[in-house]
């Protein structure tokens, strides 16, 4: 009976026995139906709970199933788990039916794996004098002995399961989009609208069952273990966000609800690891705090090291060119864009020397018609208001650019992308980040406002003027009002980006002045965000010390710095991934 493991077929086929595969009907919420059975099968092998559906087929399926002259194998490995579990294995009057228990699979005892088999003495006696060699020592039985006997324990366990597996089943009700199957055992089938879910969820650090290699499924199931509460809220919280970037339904609110803070648990075990090797503590320097991230970022110990990193770069112009902050016409913008698309900037010559690709994303400038070959559009109006007489953008066009920043970083980790790296262009860009730098930090304008890309400072002191004046939009904003208030689009499309790694739980690079101000403001709207950021580079600015994670001005751009950043961070994961593999006593590789 098929979906199910393959084992029984394949010792079945290797011995030249001809095997007729029978599939369960999804339609049919899985049960089967004995008349789909060839009446001169003499062998059937079937699950009761099925593994992996938990379907639990009615004792009159076996009863239909039964007959002279025919061998029922019923794999009962997960009865424990039923408040009545006598099941096939209770029934000593059905013809040829044999139940193959496990008393693993609720007890869960470390190290052993124990079980028995329940049949028809002569079909017993002729399987004692052939049976293969198995592991079955004193402890082993002494378990056996011991559990088969704890029927109120055993009752109560199965109980807790019980009461775990509906809170579970109803939770994964609620995601948009999810089929779920009823289930008798302690795992759950669920069906994604998307391709991969067993991979989507380890990029939230959650390891599920494939399904694909069982006959009848597809890479859009998995099967889910009933865990604790807490793991099976983290479950469904990372379903809601995989399920609703898969559909596009992506919103500020749902990206927040998304990312869950990074793991402490895991950061621990990681410092622990970096305190056993032979080396003076903190030899490593930033290389361990980058390690024990990672691991927090990952759940995981020794954390994945990322070998698939993709600079995005966000491009827009800002009103704020109006007022004279800038020496460059706001026609840079666009050339400049055009320029990255085609490879010839410094971000795409840093990025190539590590294997890195660079996406180019409109999100707002001044240009008009068709955008240039490998410039992705994501337009949501042509450039910003002027700030300094009104807000920058309204609400909705905010959470529109935020929007397309999540859905261009959901693509790229769809896409197999496991670092994400941010840059952006856009003439008068410092400025509008000097505002938000000012607004959620409550710097004195002087201290984060710089010359920018300007050849000299001529025009600071008028940059720190327009600054100076951002209270004129109101001082009792929010996080995404004072975003759009004071922000440029790529700022929001870049909160998007870091709130779409965040919620796939992928560590993204934040460097300069103006992806550290959308930091901020990702930061602001979301608080557990900031553990999946990662400094570019040492803080080397006034401005850079107001960011969630330290930046610097770089004179080549954001952009070609982060990457410059990422290709550093890359080199160094590599050495504290090798540091948080190594073994107790063994130095780094």
């Amino acid at each position: 009976m098929h979906p199910s493991f393959t084992e029984p077929e394949a010792a079945l086929r290797a011995a030249d026995v001809p095997v007729v595969r029978v599939h369960r009907d999804p339609g049919r919420s899985w049960l089967l139906d004995p008349s789909s059975v060839p009446a001169d099968a003499d062998l059937v092998v079937l699950g009761r709970p099925d593994n992996p559906t938990g379907v639990l087929d009615p004792l009159a399926t076996v009863e239909a199933l039964a007959r002279p002259g025919r061998t029922v194998v019923v794999d009962e490995a997960f009865a424990e788990f039923l408040s009545d579990a006598d099941g096939v294995a209770g029934r000593r009057d059905l013809s040829g039916v044999v139940s193959v228990r496990s008393l693993t699979k609720l007890w869960g005892l470390a190290g052993l794996r124990v079980g028995y088999v329940v049949g028809p003495a002569p079909l017993m006696a002729r399987l004692a004098a052939g049976r293969q060699l198995w592991s079955c020592d004193s402890l082993a039985l002494t378990a056996l002995e011991a559990l088969t006997g704890a029927e109120d324990e055993r009752r109560d366990r199965a109980a807790d399961a019980a009461g775990r597996r509906s809170e579970l089943v109803d939770a994964l009700r609620g995601v948009d989009g999810l089929r779920v199957w009823d289930t008798a055992a302690n795992f759950v089938l669920i069906q994604g609208p998307m391709p991969r879910l067993h991979e989507r969820l380890l990029a939230h650090g959650l390891a599920a069952r494939r399904a694909d290699t069982f006959p009848g499924l597809d890479d859009h199931a998995v099967r889910v273990a009933v865990r604790d509460r807490e793991t099976n809220r983290r479950l469904v919280q990372a379903l809601h966000a995989i399920v609703r970037g898969g559909l596009g339904m992506t919103t500020v609110e749902d990206l927040i609800e998304a990312v869950v803070a990074v793991d402490a648990g895991a950061a621990d075990t990681a410092r622990e690891r970096h305190a056993a090797l032979a080396k003076p503590p903190g030899s490593l320097g930033r290389l361990e705090d980058l390690g024990v991230q990672l691991a927090a970022i990952a759940d995981a110990c020794p954390p994945p090291v990322p070998s698939a990193p993709v600079v995005v770069v966000a491009a827009a112009d800002h009103g704020v060119h109006a007022q004279g902050v800038s020496d460059w016409p706001q026609a840079v913008t666009a050339a400049m864009i055009s320029t990255i698309a085609a490879g010839g900037a410094a971000v795409n010559a840093i990025a190539g020397a590590v294997g890195a690709r660079v996406v180019a994303v409109d999100v707002g400038t001044l240009a008009s018609g068709a955008l240039p070959e490998g410039v992705r559009d994501e337009r949501v109006r042509a450039g910003s208001a002027d700030l300094a007489v009104e807000p920058a953008t309204s609400l909705d066009k905010c959470r529109a650019a935020v929007a397309a920043g999540a859905r261009v970083a959901a693509a790229l980790v769809d896409g197999g992308t496991d670092l994400l790296v941010t840059g952006e262009v856009g003439i008068a860009k410092t400025t509008a980040s000097a505002c938000l730098l000012a607004a959620y930090s409550d710097a004195d304008p002087a201290d984060v406002t710089g010359k920018g890309a300007n050849l000299d400072h001529g025009r600071t002191a008028h940059k720190v003027d327009v600054v100076r004046a951002l209270g004129r939009h109101g001082a009792d904003r929010d996080p995404l009002s004072t975003l759009a208030s004071l922000g440029g689009l790529e700022h929001a499309a870049l909160v998007g980006v870091m709130l779409a790694g965040a919620a796939a739980r992928v560590p993204v690079v934040v460097d300069g002045v103006v992806t550290g101000a959308a930091a901020l403001a990702a930061v602001a709207l979301c608080p557990e965000l900031a553990g999946y950021l990662i400094p570019g580079t040492n803080r080397s600015s006034r401005a850079g010390e107001h960011c969630p994670t330290g930046s610097a001005r770089w004179p080549a751009g954001p952009a070609a710095a982060a990457a410059a950043a990422a290709a550093a961070r890359r080199r160094d994961r590599c050495v504290a991934g090798g540091a948080a593999r190594a073994g107790r006593g063994t130095g780094p590789r």
